[in-house]
């Protein structure tokens, strides 16, 4: 055995992007589980966006968060994953440029506004409230 990762049962294999010469252990080889951490991010972050959409009684802003998430996602992949660094470079900066510039845009057409028709009407079809009760006279 040559190093200390062959005595583990990891070798390393020359691949475009490895130039460190040795096994890895921040890049993920594996693409299921490259995607599997992307989910549970994404999950991560929707989950505190609808917490706080509730709070603001406001969901319009979830499409905001999904496009940054696509921009964090982006860079997150090209940190992670095997490969060519040009192409991951490429792969971050072209995910993270959409990202931010359907963010901006969708922040920058909801601010100030109220919740989009759309959310209203998921709302009322899959969150019934309660009847409002009258108010005294």
């Amino acid at each position: 055995m040559n190093n200390a990762n062959e005595a583990h049962g990891r070798r390393w294999h020359p691949r475009p992007g490895n130039e460190c010469g040795h096994y890895c252990p921040s890049m993920i080889s594996s693409p299921w589980f490259l995607l599997l951490v992307g989910a549970i991010g994404a999950s991560t972050m929707m989950i505190g966006v609808w917490l706080v959409s509730i709070r603001i009684s406001n969901a319009s802003y979830v499409d905001v968060a999904w496009a940054f998430g696509i921009a964090g996602t982006a860079v997150a992949y090209a940190l992670l994953a095997e490969g060519s660094t040009l192409h991951r470079v490429a792969v971050a900066g072209l995910g993270t440029i959409w990202g931010v510039r359907l963010g901006t845009y969708l922040l920058a057409r909801l601010a100030g506004k109220e919740e989009d028709g759309r959310y209203q009407e998921e709302v009322s079809v899959f969150v019934p409230l309660p009847p409002r009760r009258k108010a005294d006279a």
